[in-house]
């Protein structure tokens, strides 16, 4: 069989690194008391994996504390409501 047919069509997964991106919902934030939130929170509280580099926050559910993000990325709709909160 010739090594075109053997080969995957979409590409080669590297499953050692497993998922350095993540992204949450702005309700998954609810139980963390801090007010600023970054990567090193999210892993002290168990909400995303020690593996992860990169996360993003989607705005879904609501949240009524106003939050302050560090070295994460936010969409739209978060931005737009903790100006609101504040």
């Amino acid at each position: 069989m010739p090594i075109q047919r053997r080969l995957p069509k979409r590409g080669f997964l590297n499953f050692e690194n497993g998922q350095i991106s993540c992204s949450l919902r702005l309700s998954d934030l609810r139980n963390i008391p801090e007010a600023e939130i970054s990567l090193l929170t999210l892993k002290e509280h168990n909400i995303v994996s020690q593996k992860v580099k990169k996360v993003k926050i989607f705005k879904s559910g609501d949240c009524n504390k106003v939050l302050s993000f560090k070295d994460i990325a936010i969409s739209r709709g978060v931005l737009n409501l903790m100006r609101s909160i504040s």
